[in-house]
């Protein structure tokens, strides 16, 4: 069960249960359901695009849909050139400028792409995939778990740090808004 939170706070919208395939909108304050969409079959993760306006989806076909969140109607949707053996498409978060979008492939490595176009800009393999993300705002950076974690410059893949003191895998990923610091879950 995912749940993501527009960027007003007024509304937020879940993913139903699997037999249902539907995306549900909620009214935060008053906890009552303002719409469904039938768009939540096979979706990984939900982020609103910063303005709010659009609504994107991960899926486990390795899929990123963006809709419109309003009307539901879909603006794009693409799927990343990496080859077979890709995994799901697990997380995606918006970019702090609002301008791209990182999708985390549980069994290869990390997707960029141009929020507007929906455009691959870049693709780094990560052996062992990427199971959680998280940007670091302070440091234009992105740290990414699976196997120990790293942080890697998303304009070139460089990996700026390695961490692999922790002995199991790092499935989830949070950091503060100014990205001096962040919390993973290990399994």
């Amino acid at each position: 069960q995912k749940i993501a939170f527009d960027p007003s706070g007024e509304q937020f919208v879940t993913i139903g249960k699997e037999e249902t395939s539907r995306l549900i909108f909620w009214d935060a304050a008053s906890g009552e359901p303002l719409r469904e969409l039938e768009r939540g079959s096979e979706i990984e993760d939900i982020v609103y695009a910063a303005d709010g306006s659009n609504l994107l989806l991960a899926s486990k076909t390795g899929t990123l849909t963006m809709l419109d969140a309003g009307t539901g109607e879909i603006v794009y949707e693409v799927q990343a050139d990496v080859g077979s053996g890709a995994g799901a498409l697990r997380f995606i978060k918006v970019s702090p400028d609002g301008t791209q979008v990182l999708g985390s492939f549980s069994d290869s490595g990390l997707v960029i792409w141009d929020l507007a176009s929906g455009e691959m800009l870049q693709y780094f393999r990560n052996q062992g995939g990427v199971l959680a993300l998280a940007y670091l705002a302070q440091e234009e950076a992105v740290l990414i778990g699976g196997q120990g974690l790293k942080t890697i410059d998303p304009q070139t893949g460089e990996v700026l740090r390695t961490n692999n003191s922790q002995g199991e895998a790092i499935f989830d990923l949070t950091a503060t808004s100014d990205g001096r610091y962040a919390v993973g879950t290990a399994l």
